[in-house]
């Protein structure tokens, strides 16, 4: 369940529920394109532990870029914005609809 759905106030309905956009794992990406080339490509064995060094990039970098992605949320509710970021250490900003109406 959702963090902004289990704090919900009394009387207030949740109007869109959003993520991080799907480039985060953009880095990720380079990183394993570099290290399939490098693996499979390259018959030199000493470039090939690039490779290896590469792939090793990217898991590094695809866990850091999900746990980016997945413990960060928005939402918009009918009296509040709400947006919670982090995973260990939660940060969590609330703004009142009439404060950014007006």
């Amino acid at each position: 369940m959702s963090y902004i759905i289990k704090h919900l106030l009394d009387g207030e309905n949740l109007i869109y529920l959003a993520r991080r956009h799907w480039i985060v794992f953009w880095f990720a990406s380079i990183w394993a394109v570099l290290a399939f080339i490098f693996l499979f490509f390259v018959p030199n064995r000493l470039l090939s532990f690039a490779g290896y060094l590469f792939a090793f990039l990217f898991v590094f970098e695809f866990y850091k870029a999900a746990i980016f992605y997945y413990a960060s949320e928005f939402g918009v509710t009918n009296k509040r914005v709400v947006m919670k970021t982090g995973w260990i250490q939660r940060r969590s900003t609330e703004l009142l609809l009439q404060k950014i109406e007006a």
